[in-house]
């Protein structure tokens, strides 16, 4: 689907709806705390929680064990999905719901931001250094560089202003920004082979065949040991399936596994005419807070229906017999100021009023989100 046709279909979705798909659809969203009457203390609580200082957290002993997965993205956000059945909301997070997870950990965002999507704090170094490695991945020669501000305007080096490395050569730009997220931009587009099918509505199964091919033809630029194919997307509210390829890097270690989906991670964007874009994401974790208890998803759930959730969809929570799954992801926007882990759970909304010309068998899913740690580490505040 080209840009204009998106647009005006766009134009016969219900306002209000739009209004509530307004976000970015899987990162970078800043959620905010439903407050209802008598929740309202106790989702301050999680808010105040969300922004807990580090030296709050008291330190678990290092040598406690976290657990370890030998099977089979992403990130925490988006707030609203559509399908015709919840089995069509699709991602291959390793997390599963009867892994023996004890401890996670939290991690502090080295960045600050302004509220407006524009982050600083990260080295130029770092920024470089990783501008070149991708350059390197794609074999690119004789690549120039430049750096620029958050405006977008060309400043030296040496200076206090660069946010974003920018190295162009053979018709490739790779841009990276102050959240070490590198976007890779293909002009023209690469071919696929005739038999794949790259397109805005590909299916599930376009998209893992083209996952397969990619997996081969670019290990290099891929660069993991073992790469997990995790095809993310779900459909429209006029029956389009939407679905992307991304990959992560696989582990025998569930911890680290779930950490690699969440925070480094590489999307794969196809258009009509092929790979047309690369995002690689490699957020900063060094800045490690604590390895905090985990709880079940049986008292996540208690919580939720207790009111203790944080949500950007604009539905309240409709109850328990509309929930229709859960995940355990990690909150990475740049708005927050620490990484945390939280239950996702999946809630059918009843009663949804769709347009004419949307398909009437669609089914609308909001997204809300409960700290996956121990209340302890909330109850401690004041």
């Amino acid at each position: 689907m080209r840009g204009y046709e998106f647009l005006e279909k766009m134009g016969l979705i219900d306002p209000k709806y739009i209004e509530a798909a307004d976000k970015p659809p899987v990162r970078s969203v800043n959620i905010r705390l439903k407050l209802g009457a008598v929740a309202a203390c106790i989702a301050i609580l999680i808010a105040v929680f969300f922004n807990l200082p580090r030296q709050e957290i008291p330190q678990l002993d290092p040598t406690q064990p976290t657990g370890t997965h030998t099977n089979n993205h992403g990130g925490a956000g988006g707030g609203g999905y559509s399908a015709y059945d919840i089995s069509q909301i699709t991602n291959a997070n390793p997390w599963y719901d009867t892994a023996e997870l004890v401890s996670l950990p939290i991690y502090d965002n080295p960045l600050s931001s302004n509220g407006a999507g524009e982050a600083w704090g990260a080295d130029i170094a770092e920024l470089k250094a990783f501008a070149l490695d991708v350059a390197e991945r794609l074999g690119l020669e004789s690549p120039t560089m430049e750096y620029r501000n958050y405006r977008g305007d060309p400043v030296p080096e040496d200076s206090t202003g660069p946010t974003m490395v920018i190295i162009e050569a053979d018709g490739v730009q790779i841009k990276v920004d102050q959240i070490m997220s590198a976007r890779i931009d293909f002009e023209p587009a690469i071919s696929l082979p005739q038999e794949y099918n790259p397109s805005y509505n590909m299916s599930y199964d376009e998209a893992l065949a083209i996952a397969e091919y990619l997996k081969f033809e670019h290990s290099e630029l891929l660069c993991m040991d073992d790469p997990q194919i995790s095809i993310e997307g779900h459909y429209n509210f006029f029956g389009e399936p939407n679905y992307q390829v991304y990959f992560y890097n696989g582990s025998d270690n569930l911890t680290e596994e779930i950490t690699n989906y969440n925070f480094r991670f590489i999307k794969f964007w196809c258009s009509d005419e092929g790979l047309s874009t690369v995002i690689i994401e490699q957020i900063d974790l060094s800045h490690k807070v604590a390895d905090c208890p985990v709880i079940s998803v049986s008292e996540a759930q208690n919580l939720l229906l207790d009111g203790q959730y944080a949500t950007n969809c604009g539905d309240a929570f409709p109850g328990k017999e509309y929930i229709r799954k859960v995940e355990l992801v990690y909150r990475n926007s740049v708005f927050d100021d620490y990484f945390i882990p939280c239950y996702r759970f999946y809630v059918e909304i009843p009663n949804i009023e769709l347009t004419e010309q949307s398909d009437q068998n669609i089914k609308i899913y909001s997204t809300y989100y409960v700290p996956a740690i121990e209340g302890d580490y909330i109850e401690q505040l004041p």
